[in-house]
């Protein structure tokens, strides 16, 4: 009578314990309650044995503490995943900008690289002179091709570069007569003399400079407009 109430009591005590208290822990990916533990609550209640008897009610809770241990541990696994993730996006993040950093100074550098090469090798109008007052002087009896005062391809591009390079000192009503000087100074005809001086080895190259920088001078003449 009243020992089977209670029996019963306790039954249902029980699976509703084990229902509200794991069976939010151990849900499947789907949201869905384990099977694992809406099995131990539902249970044949019938069985007087099961749920009533204190070892198998030992092993039931036993078991139910394992599986909610396993479910936190997922759950630190899950939590500690989203941290590794997290992480690893903050480094792959810092990579990056440390690789835009690095290639930002690599362009700088080799920018500079470049500027630094181009005024070695620009030659200014006083070095041009100068090369010209030597070759004219003839006080050196063999030139090499660098000796010459071959005037650098850029500043020959330009036509209006060129005659501010040949012209960048000189009164604005006196340019053309420069030029006019410049002109026949590069005429091959009149730089044959200076053949005899060059490197054999150079020869070839300097009557081809000398053919190239002559059009470009007689280019520059024909361009350049004489100021009112």
């Amino acid at each position: 009578g009243d020992d089977d109430d209670d029996d019963d009591d306790e039954r249902d005590w029980f699976a509703k314990k084990l229902k509200d208290e794991y069976a939010a822990d151990a849900r499947a990916a789907d949201g869905a309650p384990s099977d694992d533990w809406v099995s131990y609550a539902d249970v044949d209640a019938t069985t007087a044995s099961v749920l009533g008897d204190e070892y198998h009610r030992a092993e039931v809770w036993a078991a139910a503490e394992r599986a909610r241990r396993g479910v936190k541990r997922m759950h630190r696994r899950d939590v500690e995943d989203e941290k590794t993730r997290e992480r690893r996006a903050r480094e792959a993040e810092a990579q990056r900008r440390k690789l835009e950093e690095l290639e930002a100074k690599d362009r700088a550098w080799r920018e500079s690289l470049a500027t630094k090469a181009r005024a070695m090798t620009t030659m200014s109008t006083d070095e041009y002179r100068a090369k010209w007052r030597a070759l004219e002087e003839g006080k050196v009896k063999t030139l090499a091709l660098r000796d010459f005062p071959f005037i650098d391809a850029a500043t020959m591009k330009s036509a209006s570069a060129l005659c501010e390079f040949l012209t960048v000192d000189i009164d604005a009503d006196k340019k053309r007569i420069k030029l006019r000087e410049e002109m026949m100074r590069w005429h091959p005809d009149k730089f044959a003399k200076y053949f005899a001086v060059a490197r054999e080895e150079d020869l070839e190259q300097v009557k081809e400079r000398v053919n190239v920088t002559a059009q470009a001078v007689r280019e520059a003449f024909k361009a350049f407009q004489q100021p009112p």
